[in-house]
């Protein structure tokens, strides 16, 4: 789960998306990371 999150967050760089979006991305993983699948 968390290496899709990662993807995302790398590819919102790459693409330059916004940086509140990035921070959302990056929360996302975060919490993602926290929470057992």
């Amino acid at each position: 789960m968390e290496g899709h999150v990662e993807t995302w967050v790398k590819h919102a760089k790459e693409r330059q998306f916004s940086p509140d979006k990035i921070k959302w991305l990056e929360r996302l993983s975060v919490l993602c990371s926290e929470i057992p699948f």
